[in-house]
């Protein structure tokens, strides 16, 4: 009697019986099966579902990446836009720079062009004797007058009252 305590509790229980769900029948080879299935059943969609979390969380790091890609991608536009803007600015301003130099240089352009008129008239004009000039000239204009309406007679008469003044007023070497 190595196990005494094992031996009474072997007693007692044969003393008071099977209990009150000894008569119960097991459970069916139906109810087994159907049990099986169950478990089975959930076990399949638990593995589906862990099949599909895996793969969302796949698809989530991938979009991940490709944010952080855009993103780093967006930042070098950035910067390169703001390096072209700077360009922009810089152009702009040497383009307002030429075109204030070239209308600068039009307006001396034009001042020289006067002077140089002017100072041809006057070479023109050097010589002359203007005041001869200024009585010679209404008798040319009179006579060219007279002949466009045909007074040849007067247009001879009106160059020869003013022939002498024409004659004084033409520079002394010519």
């Amino acid at each position: 009697m190595a196990f005494p305590r094992a031996n009474e509790e072997f007693e007692t229980a044969k003393r008071v019986g099977p209990g009150p769900y000894a008569n119960l029948p097991g459970p069916s080879r139906t109810t087994k099966m159907v049990v099986s299935s169950v478990i089975l059943s959930a076990l399949v969609a638990m593995g589906a579902l862990a099949v599909t979390d895996l793969r969302g969380r796949a698809e989530v790091q991938r979009t991940d990446s490709e944010v952080a890609a855009a993103d780093h991608e967006l930042a070098g536009a950035r910067t390169q836009l703001s390096k072209t803007r700077v360009l922009a600015n810089e152009a702009g301003t040497q383009v307002k720079a030429v075109v204030t130099s070239a209308l600068e240089t039009q307006a001396k352009v034009e001042s020289t062009e006067a002077s140089t008129s002017a100072a041809n008239l006057g070479t023109l004009l050097d010589g002359f004797s203007i005041s001869k000039l200024n009585v010679c000239l209404p008798g040319v204009v009179q006579a060219l007058d007279q002949v466009a309406v045909g007074q040849i007679q007067g247009a001879l008469s009106s160059l020869g009252a003013v022939a002498t003044s024409c004659n004084a007023a033409r520079p002394s070497g010519g």
